[in-house]
């Protein structure tokens, strides 16, 4: 197997490494912690990490023959294939084709293509998509030349289909445009059917108007393929930011819990810390699974996403799950907030019964060869003012269930810039959509 199909599917399955350390890191730790079990901190997250590198190697391994055009996207690769031969038969058939430099020139580009589809090597353009994007663009610049090449009957037909897809387009100028189109469709058509003359023989355009006529079917073709260019890099364009927000998610996740596996022992505040932590981490995560389900639900599963709605099930548990972390603990260190619901601010080593009710101190009367204090005295701390929290006890969900809730509410967040996203990606898929025609039968318009 070629090393460039390997590194590439290393670059693609990167974070394949941090999501399998951190699962191999919670089975270690809370393996640790219930048969007893001591081992270095140290040692157990290089395992981890270690054993996590070497999933990620066989991860890499296996999927390497995706990395190919014609294994990372089968439907768009065969979409576009159809698209290029359907393209050579139209430089085949025209009219001089073997003559015509022009055309010559566009067959030689049709067979690059086609070769570079073909091509066995792996790149990362295939797996991110844009090299689907850089085909399509291609075959849409010979598509308009050899669509002002075709004969008469050929281009009133692609002039008859174009029309079809302006009719509840979402293109910005379609009413122009499909005006536009309907006056070639006319003059081609009274190139075919031409009425008599008042002189009693034929009567039709002349052979300019033809002309002019196929150049303006020309550039319509040519805007309505810019534009679903357009959307289809949108679309690819939110799927990288998803692959890039999924890579941070979960290498943040991993290392946030390497930290807390060294700051934390197995026993005590610090176990019942990390484990809570799971906890409130998976039940954000589950909660973001289950809301992705129900969109995915409702979303248009007719066109050729590139990957978005893998890519939003990957990134949005990840990214809620640590939402939902920090929200618990921005309001457990917040001063009298939900009092008595949630884990109180109290001096390292006491228990929150041990703070007694917050009075008004009172300034200590001054003596001689002493210091005025203010409510401490013999340098123990004063029990009566909050004291910072140590991390190890605000995450615990067995006294405090309600940190589940909070945790569950924050990670709904995500939702919001995720469902924003999705909105915006599913309207340049309907946008795509509307330039179909579900009657017409050439692939990969």
């Amino acid at each position: 197997m070629p090393l460039r199909r390997i590194a590439v599917s290393l670059i693609a399955t990167s974070p394949v490494w941090p999501l399998a350390t951190t699962i191999i890191l919670v089975f270690l730790y809370v393996q640790a912690t219930h048969t007893g079990i001591s081992t270095d901190e140290s040692r157990r997250l290089i395992v981890a990490w270690g054993l996590g590198a070497l999933v990620w190697t066989i991860a890499a391994i296996a999927s390497a023959p995706t990395t190919c055009a014609r294994q990372a996207n089968t439907s768009e690769f065969s979409t576009l294939r159809q698209k290029a031969t359907l393209l050579d038969g139209w430089a085949a058939s025209g009219t001089g084709a073997t003559a015509d430099p022009a055309i010559q020139e566009l067959e030689v580009q049709i067979a690059a293509v086609a070769n570079q589809l073909t091509d066995p090597g792996g790149e990362f353009k295939w797996v991110s998509g844009f090299g689907y994007l850089d085909v399509w663009r291609i075959l849409h610049q010979v598509e308009g030349e050899l669509l002002y090449r075709l004969d008469t009957q050929a281009c009133l037909d692609e002039g008859k289909f174009d029309m079809g897809r302006l009719t509840g387009s979402n293109i910005d100028a379609a009413a122009t445009y499909a005006t536009q189109a309907k006056d070639a469709v006319g003059v081609l058509s009274a190139v075919l059917s031409p009425s008599p003359s008042a002189a009693g023989g034929p009567s039709g355009p002349t052979p300019a108007a033809v002309t002019a006529a196929k150049h303006d079917l020309k550039g319509v073709r040519i805007a309505i393929n810019e534009y679903r260019d357009e959307m289809r890099r949108s679309i690819l364009a939110a799927v990288r930011n998803l692959q890039l927000t999924f890579l941070l998610s979960a290498f943040s996740t991993a290392l946030l819990l390497s930290l807390a596996v060294l700051q934390f022992t197995h026993t005590g505040s610090g176990r019942t810390s990390v484990e809570s932590a799971i906890w409130l981490f998976s039940a954000g995560a589950v909660v973001s699974v289950a809301v992705h389900l129900y969109l995915t639900s409702q979303q248009n599963t007719l066109v050729e996403d590139y990957g978005l709605s893998r890519a939003r099930l990957f990134a949005a548990p990840l990214l809620a799950g640590l939402i939902g972390l920090l929200g618990v603990y921005v309001t457990v260190i917040t001063p009298g907030y939900l009092n008595g619901l949630l884990p109180a601010a109290t001096p390292p080593g006491l228990p929150a019964s041990a703070v007694p009710a917050a009075t008004t101190p009172t300034p200590a009367i001054p003596t001689s060869g002493t210091q005025a204090t203010t409510g401490s005295s013999g340098g123990q701390p004063d029990l009566r003012t909050p004291q910072p929290r140590q991390l190890a006890g605000i995450f615990d969900v067995v006294d405090y269930p309600l940190e589940v809730v909070i945790a569950i509410l924050f990670a709904l967040s995500p939702g919001l810039i995720i469902g924003r996203l999705t909105q915006q990606s599913e309207q340049n898929k309907a946008n795509l959509a509307s330039t179909q025609s579900a009657n017409y039968g050439t692939p990969g318009k």
